[in-house]
This record gives structure tokens, C-alpha cells and sequence, in this order.
């Protein structure tokens, strides 16, 4: 219900922001006192409607407690336990076929209770694709530099579409919304003060699979000097460079994600951030293509919306909105990818 009421208020925040755009727009072209003066009484309930989205905002806020550096191998396996054991009836018609958990012998950020809230959605994602019966495979993988939990069911749809709905981001505005869309956005909510992250993917002739990917600590470094961030919306981009410039950064912004290849600077940057754009995913693409040319400076995508494709290598993923803390975890990983 949480995650519910969380995209209402997305849904009311993207609405109430544009007719205010526009309201503005208009009250600049008025010269009528009293299409002013009804401008004016707009406006009022316009700032009626967003207190009352502050209020369900409110109501709707998970709290995690603060992410805090563990054993990765006995975070995720007492997550993966927990979530099976308060899954049971949901799981009831599903045979779990689960690995243990490679010893990393490393840390990980994370909380208990939004690890746990994370795997018991995506066993309930899995859960309602397979239906009255079938397989869900649980198993890990141990990386330089992260460590994933990899979930993939043997549900084969013919036609299945379900990949792409689920992959969007929810939301009541877009046709063919997926009540089922909820489980993902929450599980990538959950995550977002862990550095984590969930992709989805559906292998050819294959159920679906889903993978949770966590950043192992290592020895912090200096964020670097040269970093190029691209984005065509000016508010996030200025929030960007402000954020980045906090942490000692120089910035070079840019107002085209979908050129970045062709930057001037784009070789002396120690640090990439680039809009993924989509639906178009031009930012994705001209990162594909900067690194087709050789170029393979750290790079984090930034999306409103799950990327269901692969990323290029030396790249990683952050799904808006997210809090300062979330984006300074994120640079640091990207610097050891």
C-alpha cells in the first residue's frame, strides 16, 4: 500500500507540476483583471491539491533506518531466509531450487528489514508470473566487485509482454498500467539507500529472470575532478552538479545525453552521469557508442524507469528520485567497476 500510495503521489507531483508550468505561462499573457483574478483563484487550488499530495507523501514514507556496512554473505542469506519462511503461502505451489551463498569475505551496505522487504518482492513478482506451479531458481554470484542475487523462474508465456510492462516505470498516467508493477518498484525502493539495484531480463525461450546486484565496500576513494554529467532536464542537471560540486567535483554539464560520444571534453573525464532518456534510451545508446570508440571511463546511468537491456561495461545504474548519500555511494562504486 506503501508503494501505492507512493506512485499516486509521483503520478499527482508530475500533473500538479505541469499545470503549474502552464499557469504560469498563461498568467504572463493575461492583461484581463479578471481572467487575473480567476488565474489567481486557480492557482489557490492548484496549492490545495499539493498540500493534500504532501499529506498521502507522508502517510506513504517507508523509513528505512540507516544503511549501515555488514557481511554480505550472512546479509543476503538471512534475507533470503527470512523472505521464504513469510512467503510460505505465496510459495506454496512454487519448488524453490536455491544455492547457498558464495562466501565474499567483504562488506555491504545495507538494513536488515529493506533487504528482506526487497526478496520477498521479487519471490512475490516471480510467484504470481508462475502461477499454480513451477520452478523458481535462486542462486548468487561473486564479483570483483559486487555480489548479485539472481531469481528466474521456468514460466515460458508465448507473447508474453509482461517483461515490458513490469519494466516500466508504475505509473496511472501510462495505458497499460500492471497493479504487478508495484512489487518491482518496491523492491527497487527498498534498495535505494543500499546501493543496490534490479534488473529484469527474459532470456530467449526462458521464464523471467530478475537480478539484484550490491556493490561490495572497498577503501573509499576521492571522488574525481573531471566529471561530465548529461542530462536535458535543467533542474535535475543543476541538482547534479550542485550535489557533485559539494563533494569537491569539477563539472562539465551538458544539455544532450544522446551526444555525449561527440563531447570535446568527453576524453578527459575521470567520471560519466548521463540520462538514459527514455523511452528513447539516446543517452544509453551514445554511451554504447563511446564505448564501441574505446572509451571506458566509469560511467552511471541515470533513469526514472528500469533499463531492461544490457548496460556496457564499466557502467552502472541509478533509478531517480534518490538522496544525496545514495548518489555519493553510487560515484564511489562506479570508480571501482
Amino acid at each position: 500500500m506503501q508503494q501505492f500510495g507512493s506512485t499516486i503521489v509521483h503520478d499527482l507531483n508530475n500533473a500538479i507540476f505541469a499545470i503549474s508550468g502552464r499557469l504560469e505561462l498563461l498568467k504572463r499573457r493575461l492583461d484581463n483583471p479578471a481572467l487575473q483574478a480567476l488565474a489567481a483563484d486557480l492557482g489557490k487550488t492548484i496549492h490545495f491539491f499539493e498540500s493534500i499530495n504532501a499529506s498521502i507523501s507522508a502517510a506513504c514514507a517507508r523509513i528505512y533506518p540507516h544503511a549501515e556496512a555488514r557481511d554480505a554473505t550472512d546479509a543476503l542469506e538471512n534475507a533470503l531466509t527470512d523472505a521464504i519462511a513469510q512467503s510460505a503461502d505465496l510459495l506454496q505451489h512454487v519448488t524453490i531450487e536455491r544455492e547457498s551463498i558464495p562466501d565474499a569475505q567483504r562488506m555491504l551496505r545495507a538494513h536488515p528489514e529493506a533487504l528482506l522487504v526487497c526478496v520477498r518482492q521479487l519471490l512475490a513478482l516471480h510467484a504470481i508470473r508462475i502461477g499454480a506451479r513451477g520452478t523458481l531458481r535462486i542462486t548468487s554470484a561473486l564479483h570483483a566487485q559486487s555480489i548479485t542475487l539472481i531469481f528466474e523462474d521456468d514460466r515460458v508465456l508465448e507473447g508474453d509482454a509482461s517483461l515490458t510492462a513490469l519494466s516500466t516505470a508504475p505509473s496511472f498516467l501510462h495505458g497499460g498500467f500492471e497493479f504487478e508493477q508495484l512489487l518491482l518498484a518496491t523492491a527497487q525502493r527498498a534498495l535505494r539507500e543500499c546501493g543496490g539495484n534490479v534488473v529484469l531480463a527474459r532470456p530467449e525461450h526462458e521464464g523471467m529472470r530478475s537480478v539484484v546486484t550490491f556493490a561490495l565496500l572497498t577503501q573509499r576513494r576521492a571522488i574525481p575532478q573531471r566529471v561530465l554529467i548529461a542530462d536535458d532536464e535543467m533542474l535535475i542537471r543543476a541538482l547534479l552538479v550542485q550535489m557533485l560540486e559539494t563533494l569537491g567535483a569539477d563539472v562539465v554539464p551538458s544539455d544532450a545525453p544522446g551526444s555525449i560520444d561527440t563531447h570535446p571534453d568527453i576524453r578527459q573525464q575521470e567520471l560519466i552521469i548521463v540520462d538514459a532518456a527514455v523511452p528513447t534510451l539516446c543517452g544509453l545508446k551514445a554511451l554504447q557508442r563511446l564505448r564501441a570508440q574505446g572509451v571506458m571511463t566509469p560511467a552511471i546511468v541515470i533513469s526514472g524507469a528500469t533499463i531492461d537491456v544490457p548496460l556496457p561495461v564499466k557502467t552502472s545504474a541509478l533509478l531517480k528520485p534518490f538522496t544525496m548519500a545514495t548518489f555519493e555511494a553510487a560515484c564511489y562504486s562506479a570508480l571501482a567497476l
